[in-house]
């Protein structure tokens, strides 16, 4: 990514699989962090932003560390 030196990235975002259960989506979201701070470390950067959680799963990843949510069909409906 150093070698990208126009473009700055400030975080990572996900999506958790399809039909997760609670312990599923915790276990992604505690990977994606995990992920996020390996690669702080070994690059040397700062990656603040952590985009994890939809409408069905915003809850756990808030408490996993989730800076962004995705809360689209919660306010909008379903379509």
């Amino acid at each position: 990514m150093k070698e990208f030196k126009k473009i700055k990235i400030i975080g990572l975002m996900m999506m958790s699989k399809k039909y997760s259960n609670h312990d599923e989506l915790i276990n992604q979201f505690k990977k994606i962090k995990e992920l996020r701070n390996n690669l702080e470390q070994e690059l040397n950067i700062s990656l603040p932003y952590l985009s994890m959680g939809m409408s069905d799963s915003f809850v756990p990843a808030i408490h996993e560390g989730a800076t962004e949510i995705r809360v689209g069909s919660a306010i909008f409906g379903h379509r």
